[in-house]
């Protein structure tokens, strides 16, 4: 099984709270010991082949503006052949969420984040 994960964000603004989602991307691609490499086909920095648990990852931090994140997404998910909408997680802020809150949710809709949006729409 792969499953993609997303980390939305505005490449270029990567040390603010709108850009958390590359940061846990960094952050998890190191724990897990990969590197990421640029990929032009997907617009994004893309870190595959990466294992946890038994599962397959492939990692994602689109080079674009937070609104355009989706073009990334959505070329990773069918380059590396992922099967279900179900397979991908996207890592974003949330200004309606107190700093350093964290949820994580199944499904849903965007919620005004511009960077789901384009995810949910590509």
């Amino acid at each position: 099984m792969r499953k993609l994960i997303v980390g939305l964000g505005n490449h270029g603004m990567l040390n603010t709270r709108h850009s958390v989602g590359m940061q846990v991307a960094n952050a998890l691609v190191k724990r897990l010991g990969g590197e990421f490499k640029y990929d032009k086909a997907c617009s994004g920095y893309i870190a595959a082949n990466l294992s946890y648990n038994g599962t397959e990852l492939v990692i994602a931090k689109p080079k674009l503006l937070m609104n355009l994140n989706g073009r990334c997404a959505s070329a990773a998910y069918r380059k590396y052949g992922i099967r279900d909408p179900s397979d991908v997680l996207l890592i974003h802020d949330d200004l309606d969420r107190a700093f350093p809150k964290l949820s994580i949710k199944h499904g849903g809709s965007a919620s005004g984040h511009n960077g789901v949006k384009s995810s949910m729409q590509t």
